[in-house]
């Protein structure tokens, strides 16, 4: 597992769930998946509290798209399978679940190949050269850890900080890892020696600057003196380097001129394998070997398939990965001998679920699953003082778990929402009948940040953002929601090239609509009148600042919106301000600030119907959520009884002030599995 960032994109909005990413691209997301793992679909994680989240940029998207080469499946290479014993003992060992192949635990007997669950948490880097250790992260606190697979203990290495690619030294005594600088704005790389008491971490960045905006820790030397990082650097070539514990100095090792690697440290440190795209193919990825010292290099898969993630056997003599050439992700080896291909391709296991964490001196596999995301739409009551007191209930029928949205129509009678079938589809739900109907839209829906369509005063059409087939950037539509009749309002182009904008929502008189937008300077609301297709902005906030929430009052004269601001050096203020709609001075009417690392948030804004009251929702503790209000005149925030183990939006109370409705995403955690007893005693020699 690993977290891809790129500065170049941070100005644009990211796609935040596998769901949008398969929005953006008019599939399921099933597709979003095979996709990344298979055809190198851009696709970054970005790990937090007690799970692994996705997000993709749409600018890298359709760059990928627009370059995405589909290539013929060639025939299978003779498996190991085909040993008939071999493959129905591998087979009895796993079940299908879900939506996908998922490894079952299972009791190993003689020397059967075992597929088990070891930890129900997400690693932030390999586990550690001998098993026992894999790292994590503690973003409520803020800190480093480390958990004993073996005992089910954990330690915290490093406090005030938190890395987000984590690695272990082959001796266990020091760990270095990847820390996000707000100040700075870029990542640097950190090392804490495990010896002693009340260690402190040194920093490795000697330029003391920005560091790259990409980059991810691949491994250390046997005798641990130093790393292996891949980075990307501004002129955009990809570099793989090692870097000196002592000093930081750092040595290229290789330039990539076609892509970022995946790279593996050997066990005896004289190779590096790694995984790149080929010339003019930025989907089929091939893995060569290089010398440390960067003196030979040798290709050791080369195929139109995708292959990625090399991993070394313990004793060096084979490197483990994933291809796509049997037409899912499956998991092969390749054997090498002294930095060379030294044999045919072996398939090990097919319908391979899993990203790899490495492998460890005691012979076992360990690899990641992803976790299953669930949304849906629910309602609560509110009784006369505007709390909730009963437990919300889902308020959708069809395709559960796979719902957004909710917003409610004038006059009370009807909420519209997405739902993913498995193409994201817009459907008006009738709130006395129950009635559902699909509205018969053509365009490539996106929904950012779990948002949904919005309704214009008519009542009969709704505001949706879709992105453009013929050119990138996204697109605000008004969808009839009887004849699907789509009318584009806005067309904008991706940052940084120019401006992204995201939510859209209309005003509740007239014709006009207000959305979000974002460029190198900074971000804006902005009215748009539907008519006349002029644009005014409303307010603006600096590059240091991000507008994320806003929301326009019943009335239509006043917009509240949400600004995360990092210009204090020392801590994150957020703040909710309201503004005339047509503009003039913001009037500030709940602040919070915390220290720089602090994972809280506000995640939506919206008004009451009677306009007392803003609704806000803020994350807490352990990945829940709560729906908070706090009143537009000023004052005290208080909770309105809904709290979830989930991501909570559009908090939207009916007109009739009788009932909330709202998304929650609900995700499971990643899981650490372990696969043992898969490769011959041959393989392991050296590693026990």
């Amino acid at each position: 597992m690993s977290a891809k960032h790129s500065d170049t994109n941070r100005d644009e909005q990211p796609l935040s769930s596998w769901k949008e990413i398969g929005s953006y691209l008019q599939r399921n997301e099933a597709t979003a998946r095979r996709w990344e793992r298979e055809e190198g679909l851009p696709v970054h994680r970005h790990p937090h509290k007690i799970r692994s989240s996705v997000y993709a940029y749409p600018g890298e998207i359709d760059s990928w798209r627009a370059s995405r080469k589909v290539v013929p499946e060639p025939a299978p290479a003779r498996p190991l399978w085909k040993i008939p014993a071999f493959a129905l003992t591998l087979a009895l060992c796993l079940v299908m679940v879900g939506n996908g192949l998922r490894p079952q635990r299972v009791e190993a007997q003689g020397t059967a190949p075992v597929a088990r669950q070891v930890w129900a948490q997400v690693s932030y880097g390999p586990v550690s050269a001998d098993g026992r250790y894999a790292p994590y992260a503690d973003w409520e606190a803020g800190g480093v850890g480390i958990h004993d697979l073996l005992t089910g203990t954990d330690r915290i290495v490093a406090t005030g900080e938190v890395g987000e690619i984590i690695s272990i030294s082959p001796d266990n005594r020091q760990v270095v890892y990847l820390h996000f600088d707000e100040k700075q704005r870029g990542y640097r790389l950190r090392i804490v020696d495990l010896r002693g008491a009340d260690q402190k971490p040194r920093d490795l960045t000697r330029d003391q600057g920005r560091a790259s905006g990409w980059a991810t820790l691949s491994g250390w030397t046997p005798d641990g003196k130093q790393v292996l990082v891949v980075k990307r650097a501004e002129d955009g070539i990809w570099k793989i380097e090692m870097i000196s514990v002592a000093d930081g100095t750092a040595r290229v090792v290789k330039s990539l001129k076609w892509g970022g690697a995946e790279a593996s440290m050997s066990p005896d440190g004289r190779f590096i394998a790694y995984s790149t795209p080929a010339e003019g193919q930025p989907n089929a990825r091939d893995i060569f070997v290089l010398a440390t010292d960067g003196s030979r290099e040798s290709a050791v898969v080369q195929h139109a398939a995708n292959d990625y993630q090399p991993v070394w056997t313990p004793d060096g003599s084979r490197i483990l990965f994933l291809s796509d050439r049997t037409g899912g992700r499956s998991l092969w080896t390749a054997p090498v001998k002294d930095g060379k291909a030294a044999g045919p391709l072996e398939m090990v296991k097919a319908n391979f679920d899993g990203n790899l964490l490495g492998m460890g001196r005691n012979g076992i596999l360990y690899y990641e699953v992803s976790g299953d995301e669930r949304q849906n739409v629910y309602r609560a009551e509110l009784n006369a003082d505007g709390k909730v007191t009963k437990p919300p209930v889902v308020a959708t029928d069809g395709f559960v778990n796979a719902n957004r949205g909710g917003a409610i129509s004038p006059d009370g009678q009807s909420i519209v929402y997405y739902s993913y079938r498995p193409q994201p589809t817009v459907v008006v739900r009738n709130l006395k009948t129950g009635e559902e109907r699909a509205v018969p839209t053509t365009m490539p829906i996106r929904s950012v940040y779990f948002q949904g369509p919005r309704w214009f005063p008519d009542g009969r059409s709704v505001l949706v953002v879709s992105h453009g087939n013929d050119r990138p950037g996204d697109i605000h539509y008004r969808v009839d929601v009887v004849t699907g009749r789509a009318e584009e309002l806005r067309r904008g182009v991706p940052a940084p090239a120019g401006n992204a904008f995201f939510l859209g929502i209309p005003a509740p008189v007239g014709n006009a609509f207000f959305f979000h937008e974002r460029d190198a300077q900074g971000a804006r609301l902005v009215r748009r009148d539907a008519e006349t297709e002029r644009s005014a902005e409303i307010t603006s906030v600096t590059k240091e600042s991000y507008i994320t929430e806003f929301s326009v009052s019943p009335d239509g004269k006043q917009i509240a919106y949400t600004v995360n601001s990092l210009s204090d050096p020392e801590h994150q203020t957020r703040y909710i301000a309201i503004i005339p709609a047509m503009g003039g001075e913001p009037r500030e009417v709940h602040h919070h600030s915390k220290d720089l690392g602090s994972s809280s948030r506000f995640n939506a804004l919206e008004w009451s119907p009677d306009q007392k009251y803003l609704l806000f929702v803020e994350e807490e503790r352990g990945g829940s959520s709560a729906i908070w209000r706090v009143p537009a005149a000023g004052g005290e925030a208080e909770k309105i009884g809904v709290t979830m183990k989930a991501e909570i939006k559009m908090p939207l109370i009916h007109p009739d002030g009788k009932s909330i409705f709202f998304t929650a995403v609900e995700s499971d955690n990643n899981e650490v599995w372990a696969l043992e007893n898969f490769l011959p005693s041959s393989a392991l020699r050296g590693g026990k």
